[in-house]
Formats: C-alpha cells, sequence, structure tokens
C-alpha cells in the first residue's frame, strides 16, 4: 500500500490550528471573566507591544528595524518600560494600526 501526503493539506492545517490557537489565547488570556463580567487584562506596555506583533506577524526585532532601531536597543527600552505616547505612535504607524491609549487592529480588536 502507497501513502500519497499532501503538503498542502498540511499547511492548510497548521494555519487553522494556529488561527484557532490564537482565537483560544484571545478569549481565555486577554480577558477574564468574572461573575459574567468581562474585565480587561492588565498588561504591561510591552506585554502589549509583544501581543500586537504577534497579532501583526511581525518579530520585535522586525518592528525595531522598521523604527530605525537596532532590535539590541529596542529590547533595552522594552526591559525598562520606556515608551512615550510618541513611540507608541511611531509604532503603530510602522503597523499600520491606530493608537489611542490602546492598539485597535484593521478588524475592531483591541490590544
Amino acid at each position: 500500500m502507497r501513502v500519497v501526503f499532501d503538503f498542502n493539506l498540511l499547511a492548510i492545517y497548521k494555519q487553522h490550528m494556529l488561527k484557532n490557537y490564537f482565537d483560544i489565547i484571545k478569549k481565555y488570556i486577554y480577558n477574564i471573566k468574572i461573575d459574567s463580567k468581562q474585565e480587561d487584562w492588565c498588561m504591561t506596555i510591552s506585554e502589549q507591544i509583544k501581543v500586537l506583533c504577534v497579532r501583526c506577524g511581525v518579530s520585535e526585532a522586525e518592528l525595531a528595524r522598521r523604527l530605525g532601531k537596532s532590535p539590541q536597543s529596542f529590547n533595552s527600552k522594552m526591559k525598562r518600560e520606556s515608551f512615550t505616547v510618541e513611540d507608541l505612535d511611531n509604532i503603530a504607524d510602522v503597523l499600520g494600526v491606530e493608537f489611542n491609549r490602546e492598539f485597535i487592529l484593521a478588524n475592531g480588536d483591541k490590544v
């Protein structure tokens, strides 16, 4: 018996599983349900930027390059949590999202 494996099918399956994984994370990690009320999870700005990078499909190193910084200096800034509102506006601009004291993706989801 000979088995033929379709790699395109595997790629589609992986993409589907990744989408489901992020939906689960979004549902259970980004938001907390307490007594049927939904409250936003409190994240640091660096955590929000990390989530934003994942949601936009950009690595932190690539984000640093787009901002004209070295990945090392950007990583230091992430560790120090030393972002100005101007920095956050620049991050939103290079990623093509809106920043209004929170990141708003094209589909309306907020990070």
